[in-house]
């Protein structure tokens, strides 16, 4: 009986030891799951708060990208601004030589065509072209004229002569007339001003009186442009040696190239000295407006070659930002790595 006694004493010892350990282990267990939920909140926590600065890392990116783009928009804005400024100007400048050069000599116009019309954007490459191969011309007739004149005496040189004379006369007058037709539809589409105004005056009053006041405010129109086109040309100067300084060999090539085209048809035809000169001033306006379209070109490429910059700028900036969004998503990356291991 003691023997059984103390068996049962022994098993209940024995049970009792295993229950123990069995609840050691249960709680431990427990503790291991709560410390691993514990974890797992820190890391649910420190994603949320990485994720939450670098969303606020790409809006600051983002207003920052927005206020450069307002900041070039507005840049290009002045620009395009200032360029149709610049082009309008030159347009008037070219147009106002037109005019005037047209009331003094129509035949000049041919020898200052080609810069006119790049001044006045006209499409017409082919009569720009044509305008030096119809001055040659007339030159060389000049030319033969001349020759033939010196060797004269009989009947048949004479007749020669005048004939070349006459079509001469008839090349420069129809190219003149073509020309000035051509430059004065661009003048007319560049500038509003110049159409259809007074038209409710026109049936009550006769044609000479519309004449003489078509006359009078042509003059004053000329007078303005004159004006304006002394202080355009001013302005022009200034900013050209302020920034360029480089376009003056250009003029003074296209001014003694005019210069010799016009003493040569003043030698042909036999002008004066006072008509020679009209030839050279109305040359050196022409070479005003060559230099100011040159002048207007080469400040578009500067101004393309900011833009190109500013726009390098920026790419480096935005790679700049990627890059270092990158670096912070592997680092964090990397800590969750060593976390786990």
């Amino acid at each position: 009986m003691l023997l059984l006694l103390l068996q049962q004493q022994q098993q209940q010892q024995q049970q009792q030891q295993q229950q123990e350990q069995l609840m050691l282990q249960l709680q431990i267990q427990h503790e291991e799951k709560e410390e691993e939920e514990e974890e797992l909140l820190l890391k649910k926590q420190k994603k949320k708060t990485q994720n939450e600065e670098v969303q606020l890392q790409q809006q600051q990116q983002q207003q920052q990208q927005q206020q450069q783009q307002q900041q070039q928009q507005e840049q290009q804005q002045q620009q395009q601004r200032e360029e149709a400024e610049k082009e309008r100007q030159v347009r008037e400048g070219a147009i106002s030589f037109f005019y005037e050069v047209d009331r003094k000599e129509p035949a000049a116009i041919l020898h200052a065509l080609p810069e006119l019309l790049s001044a006045l954007g006209a499409a017409t490459a082919a009569a720009a072209a044509a305008a030096p191969a119809a001055a040659a011309a007339a030159a060389a007739a000049g030319a033969g004229e001349a020759a033939a004149g010196r060797s004269g005496g009989g009947a048949a040189e004479r007749a020669a002569a005048a004939a070349i004379k006459k079509e001469r006369d008839r090349i420069l007058s129809s190219a003149a007339a073509e020309l000035r037709c051509m430059c004065k539809k661009a003048a007319f589409r560049c500038i509003g001003r110049y159409k259809n105004f007074n038209r409710g005056k026109e049936d009550n009053i006769n044609n000479d009186e519309l004449q003489q006041q078509q006359q009078q405010q042509q003059q004053q129109q000329q007078q303005q442009q004159q004006q304006q086109q002394m202080q355009q040309q001013m302005q022009q100067e200034q900013e050209q040696t302020q920034s360029l300084n480089c376009n003056t060999e250009d003029g003074v090539a296209l001014k003694n190239a005019i210069s010799e085209l016009l003493q040569k048809i003043a030698a042909a035809r036999g002008e004066t000295n006072e008509e020679n000169g009209r030839d050279t001033a109305a040359a050196a306006a022409a070479a005003a407006a060559a230099a100011a379209a040159a002048a207007a070109r080469q400040t578009k490429q500067q101004k393309q070659r900011q833009q190109q910059q500013q726009q390098q700028q920026q790419q480096q900036q935005q790679e700049a930002t990627t890059a270092a969004t990158m670096e912070t998503q592997g680092r964090a990356k990397e800590k969750k790595q060593t976390k786990k291991r």
